[in-house]
Order: structure tokens, then sequence, then C-alpha cells
């Protein structure tokens, strides 16, 4: 069978589709892995067929303008820029979804394009796999977390139906577009709401002892637990294992904090960091800082030392808590490796996931946008108490010995075996 995946985003979102690859291509299928043109050779590395999205993913999230609007932390409005930009190389990424659609069985689709993907699902008559990190079908026992994390009770399937509105608004006009040219007649909704209308199959990747399995959704809504990223591909990438200098680092002290920045829009990097260091200071704590694409870097010290991309399974077990922006792959990562966690999140399923870690009393959580140094250390306090290091070290043992990549290749093989194309 050969299968199309698209990873649309910064890495984190790229990366479970590659890792998805890996599983099918070890299974004998043919993989082709769509990603952003900076993550072309991370593709490549991997040895997959690569289908170019035709725009800088980092370039993008990690400009200036970009930073200012996630750090606004508005949904509505962030979809609303994304659009606008998007219109720059829409006629490009029309021709490349196309070319990467063309002869394949499968398309297995990521979030904030799997409207354009349906569209080529229905021209080329294949099924289009729903792949998500996050709970997103409809539900009574909870609210569409985009838009809160408040229950509202009887009104949490309305907030659903409203994110659908919402969303539908921003992608209208590229999804009719786009049908024009291949000949489709206009769509009157987001392919998000045909899945609970046709029951039709949908692959959902996290562990449920972050969120359990609601009760009212349909029965080919497939629950995975989260992935995790297979040794032999962390290897490939050449990542595998720590490099001598943190390995010396680590060795000269206790356990250090791990502060993964991301794509947190860190306006005042200086700033941050001084207030950082200040509270490790006053803790008598020391941290290993990723940057990601903020500008949070230095030079670095026996109080912090500054890495790029880092083998999280190697160096999270080895310490003491994790603050993280709250991605999905972040949070699972940190999950596994039973450390506590403070999320800083942005927007979208972050301020979730961290409410999650909260509730399960192996975390603590605010948004980033309401960052201050007085929060900031009274999170890691929270972290640090021993019940909370105990109850983290206990979920984590659990999370391990799950195997959620196993689980969603299974899921999407029998999408790609049993899923009508989209309408």
């Amino acid at each position: 069978m050969k299968i199309t995946l698209v990873g649309y985003g910064s890495r984190g979102d790229v990366q479970p589709y590659a890792c998805l690859g890996w599983e099918l291509r070890k299974r004998g299928h043919e993989v082709r892995l769509c990603a952003p043109l900076n993550m072309r050779g991370f593709v490549e590395r991997l040895g997959f067929e690569y289908g170019a999205i035709p725009f800088d993913a980092q370039k993008l999230l990690a400009g200036p303008e970009a930073k200012r609007m996630l750090a606004r932390g508005n949904f509505g409005a962030f979809l609303k820029w994304v659009e606008a930009e998007s219109k720059r190389f829409r006629p490009e990424l029309f021709g490349a979804l196309r070319t990467a659609a063309e002869g394949v069985d499968a398309i297995v689709s990521a979030g904030m394009i799997d409207d354009l993907l349906a569209n080529l699902g229905a021209r080329f008559q294949v099924p289009v796999i729903p792949f998500y990190l996050y709970p997103l079908a409809p539900s009574r026992e909870y609210p569409a977390f985009f838009l809160t994390n408040q229950s509202l009770g009887p009104l949490n399937r309305l907030t659903h139906r409203l994110l659908d509105v919402l969303y539908w608004r921003s992608t209208r006009e590229a999804t009719n577009e786009h049908r024009r040219t291949l000949d489709l007649p206009s769509a009157k909704r987001p392919y998000t709401q045909q899945f609970e209308a046709d029951q039709r199959l949908v692959v959902f990747s996290y562990s449920q002892l972050l969120f359990p399995r609601p009760a009212d959704w349909w029965e080919e809504v497939l629950t995975c637990p989260g992935i995790a990223m297979p040794r032999e591909m962390r290897e490939a990438l050449g990542e595998g294992g720590l490099d001598a200098d943190l390995e010396a680092w680590l060795g000269r002290g206790p356990p250090p904090l791990y502060l993964g920045f991301g794509s947190i829009p860190v306006l005042e990097p200086r700033v941050m960091l001084t207030e950082v260091r200040r509270v490790l200071e006053r803790l008598n704590l020391r941290a290993v800082i990723s940057a990601g694409w903020s500008d949070v870097a230095g030079a670095s010290d026996e109080r912090i030392h500054f890495v790029g991309t880092v083998d999280h399974d190697a160096l999270l077990p080895r310490c003491r808590a994790a603050v993280h922006h709250g991605g999905a792959g972040t949070t699972y990562a940190t999950l596994r490796a039973g450390v506590p966690t403070l999320i800083c999140a942005v927007f979208g399923d972050q301020p979730f996931w961290g409410s999650r870690l909260e509730k399960l009393g192996i975390g603590a959580t605010f948004r980033f946008q309401k960052w201050s140094e007085a929060r900031f250390e009274a999170g890691l306090k929270a972290l640090l108490r021993p019940e909370t290091i105990d109850r983290a070290r206990e979920i984590g043992a659990l999370a391990r010995a799950e195997d959620g990549l196993s689980a969603v290749a299974d899921a999407v093989l029998r999408a790609a075996a049993s899923s009508p194309p989209p309408a």
C-alpha cells in the first residue's frame, strides 16, 4: 500500500507523522511524507520520499509578527492570520498537495489542512484518515478546548459546534477555491463535521492516563496511546543520546530542571532569562534550557546549560522536573519520563494538557501570557513537592508500558482498507 502522510507546522507537528511512517515502512508499505520546507532534511534523513509543503514553518512562526500573534493567545485571531499568510503561497500549496495525493491508496491528514486533503480524497477517491494528537470529537463530557477548559455542562456540545463554525469561517474560502480547481462542487461544512455525521473512522493518539475516552463518542473513534520516537529512528536522525558537554555538565551537580521553550513566543528573551536565573538561584536549582525557535540562549555556566534539539528520552529521566509550552508531543515525553511538569501554555491544545496534568496531581500550569517571575517560582515549588514527584513517577511507569506507535499504525491501516473517500 502507498500512503501519503502530511505533517503541517513545526517539528512537533511533523514528528508523529514521521514516526507513523517509520512503522508503516517497517511493515512493508510505501510512504511519502509531506512537510514544510524547513523539515526537508529531517524527512530525507529518515529515508522517506519528501513531499514539499511550500512554506518555511520556522521562518513564518519565529518572525516578529507571528510572535506577537502567538503572544496574544487568541486562537480565532491566529486562524485568521494563518489564512491571510497562506494566501501568498496558496496556488503552490494546491499544486504540491495534488502531487502528493496522486497515485496513493490513502492519505493521513493533519489538523489545519484536512479540508484540502479531503478535497483531494474526493477527487481521487481515496480515504483521508484524520490523525490527531488531541481529542477533537464532540462530546457532552468536555468542551472544545480550543475555546475553553471550563466545563459548561449541558452546553459542552455546543462549544464543539461553535469551534466548527469559527474554523469554517477561516478556511471556507480556500477550501472551495481548491475544490473549483479539482472540478468539485462547493463544500458547505468542514471535513471535521463529516466525522460524526457519517460515523467516520478517526484516529486519536494520546495517553488515556491524561484523558479517558468519553462515553458518548461513536465506535469508530479509535483512541490510541501517545507516540514515542523509536530508538533506531532517533539514531537515523543523528540525535541519539547526549553530547559529551551535556553529559559532563550533568555529572557536575544534582539533577536539573528541563526548560523547553519550543515555539514559545518570547518577546523579551533577555528579561525572561534574567528572571529564570534569579528563580533558579533562590531555589538552588540548575537547568538545561532548550531554546527552540526563541532567542533564549547564551553562554552555558554551572547554573544553566543551553542545548538545541535534544534526545528527550535520554535527558528527561535525569531531570527533577520539566517546564515547557505544553505541546502534545513534549507533554507525552515528560509524562513517560515520570517528571513533574509546569506547562506555560500559549494557546490551542496546550492549556488543555496543562489542566490535565494539574488534575492528575503531576504538574502545574498557567498561561504564558501571564508569565511573571513570581508565578514561575510558585509553579516550580508546586512541582518539587514530594507528593507531586512520587505521583509523576507512578504515572510515568504506566505511560512507558504503552505502545502507541503500533496501535496507531494498526488503526491507520484499518482505516485505509475500510474507510470511504470524503464526500
